[in-house]
Formats: structure tokens, sequence, C-alpha cells
């Protein structure tokens, strides 16, 4: 009798996962290829205690910041003088979906809209 076998290490490695490069205030920063399940998965709870498109608040903003760049760069970020709220949840919007993307391209979905974004630059 043979065993039956998923060698999940070698599909995972086949699996090309180009890493996300962020541009911001001319420099350049290297994110994770792809949103961690822990990261995405948060994201899906978020979603449905909140419906799809609710606001997304300036801690949830920071949360996801977190987990995505490097302390490093976000606390650079944050210090800047013209570094505002508006900047930090365009900036989450933006890394959002870019994950959200498909490799051939948009998801199809736009992202809703923020109203505290657009509060905040009046």
């Amino acid at each position: 009798m043979t065993a039956r076998f998923i060698d999940f290490d070698a599909a995972r490695s086949e699996r090309t996962k180009e890493p996300l490069t962020l541009r911001a205030y001319g420099q350049e920063f290297e994110l994770p290829g792809a949103m961690s399940a822990a990261l995405f998965l948060d994201v899906l709870r978020m979603e449905e205690e909140r419906g799809k498109d609710a606001e997304v608040s300036v801690k949830d903003a920071v949360g996801l910041l977190k987990r995505v760049l490097s302390d490093e760069v976000l606390d650079n970020l944050i210090a800047r003088p013209d570094f505002d709220l508006s900047d930090l949840l365009e900036l989450a919007e933006l890394v959002m979906r870019a994950y959200n993307q498909t490799p051939e391209g948009d998801s199809g979905e736009s992202p809703a809209p923020n109203r505290a974004a657009r509060r905040a630059t009046k």
C-alpha cells in the first residue's frame, strides 16, 4: 500500500513572490511579495464585522501598515512633518489595493471611498 503524500514545500517553492516596491518621498522600500495569511484573515474579519464598504479607522490603518512595513520605514514616514493623516490612510489603502491585485493586473474591485481620509484633507 502506498502512502498518500502532498509535498507542500515543493509546491510553495515553485511559486514566485516578487517583492512589492513602495516609493515614497523619493525613496523605495521593499515590502513582502504577498500579504500574510494572518493579515488577510484579519481583513476578512474586519469586513465581516463592519461591512465591506466601511471606513478604515486610523487605528486600523496603522495596524495594517505595521504588519506590512518594517518599524523603521513606518517610523520614518510618520516622523515626516509633511506626512499627515490623509497620507497615512491613503498609504494603507494603496498597500491593500496592491496586495489585492491579481498577477494579471487589477482585481476588478475598487476600494470603497474612505470618508475619514476626505474629511482629514478638508
